[in-house]
């Protein structure tokens, strides 16, 4: 056990490295003009200390986009980058839903499902940019008519990604 005559010199020898520190820190500025530039660079590992320097929203559609690129069976990608552009174009949703993420992603994916009008527009979306990347012509399919054969992204295969990405959410909630 440290007497207090033990943690009195402690503490001192402590202030006087304190005080070289300083005295040292001082005589290698003396000699530099002040900018502002310096002095933010002198605080600047003040100014986030114990923060993360992405703000949460950003954070939380990152977590998005990440969950779904891990977890969507599409193998052109262009699904999911359509999905990922949606996503980040629907921050006012995201900051509504900002501590459940996965809800907001469940509600979004859900609702293509539901709805065939918006997974018709979803899918010919995905037709369009893949068109878009591989150069060719996209081949659009119409409700209720069957689909081109070497069409990546019809209605059935764009709701079958969905439902399948859908129950992956479902697990992590």
């Amino acid at each position: 056990m440290t007497s207090d005559s033990e943690k009195m010199k402690e503490q001192k020898d402590q202030d006087e490295l304190n005080e070289e520190d300083e005295l040292i820190r001082r005589d290698i500025l003396s000699d530099r003009k002040f900018s502002i530039a310096e002095a933010i660079g002198r605080e600047g590992g003040n100014f986030i200390k114990g923060h993360n320097p992405m703000p949460r929203l950003d954070q939380v559609v990152s977590f998005i986009t990440v969950f779904i690129a891990d977890n969507i069976n599409d193998p052109s990608r262009v699904l999911m980058t359509v999905l990922q552009a949606h996503i980040k174009n629907d921050r006012i949703k995201i900051a509504e839903n900002i501590e459940t993420p996965l809800q907001y992603l469940h509600n979004l994916i859900k609702a293509y499902v539901d709805n065939p009008h918006q997974l018709y527009e979803l899918t010919r979306e995905a037709d369009f940019r893949w068109g878009q990347i591989n150069e060719e012509k996209p081949h659009f399919q119409k409700p209720g008519e069957a689909a081109h054969p070497d069409d990546e992204y019809t209605h059935e295969n764009v709701k079958k990604m969905l439902s399948d990405l859908l129950v992956k959410i479902e697990a992590g909630l």
